[in-house]
């Protein structure tokens, strides 16, 4: 699976996830409204995925990645004839190996 995106939507999803409202992400306290928005996700992985959203929107503009600059999103990497489950970390750490 893979996907292209624009660099602007890792910051778009974190403002998205971490919308969470008052003590939300804070507490174990009964889930706001707004975790509507991904069912199926428990408090501990909505403030995992605010984090990493988080994290990578700020690497790309660190980068200096324009937020219109096209990106390929991938849910699985070959490397060296070996398959591995992709992580954005993955992803970097095999590019600088390539370098």
């Amino acid at each position: 699976y893979s996907q292209t995106i624009r660099a602007a939507v890792f910051a778009e999803q974190a403002d998205r996830a971490c919308s969470v409202t008052g003590s939300g992400l804070n507490t174990n306290s009964a889930p706001p409204k707004s975790m509507l928005e991904f069912p199926g996700l428990s408090m501990e992985r909505l403030r995992w995925l605010c984090f990493d959203l988080t994290f990578q929107a700020r690497l790309l503009q660190a980068l200096g990645m324009a937020e219109s600059q096209e990106l390929l999103v991938v849910k699985k990497i070959q490397y060296h004839s070996l398959n591995f489950e992709a992580s954005w970390a993955l992803g970097v750490a095999i590019g600088q190996l390539n370098k």
